[in-house]
């Protein structure tokens, strides 16, 4: 059986994973809890991953604008009193 290292690295996404690597996986998920809470949690930190990533909320926009305005200010005063 793998390792919990070695499991921790074939469940990030955006590996190819053969049929005999996937059995191993969830025998290994199955047989220890840590790995199987790992494997929930990257789960959940994906899906919200790609729910922030495919909106463009009004509050970090309004932030974004916030700080564009104040980096100008300051920008100014500097200029104003050299």
């Amino acid at each position: 059986m793998r390792s919990c290292k070695e499991i921790a690295k074939l469940l990030v996404p955006g590996h190819k994973l053969t049929l005999l690597q996937k059995m191993g996986i969830k025998l290994h998920l199955l047989l220890c809890l840590a790995c199987a809470r790992f494997s929930k949690q990257l789960k959940i930190l994906g899906e919200v991953r790609k729910q922030q990533l495919g909106q463009k909320t009004l509050a970090s926009t309004t932030h974004t604008e916030l700080l564009e305005k104040k980096i100008i200010a300051e920008m100014t005063n500097k200029k104003s009193s050299s």
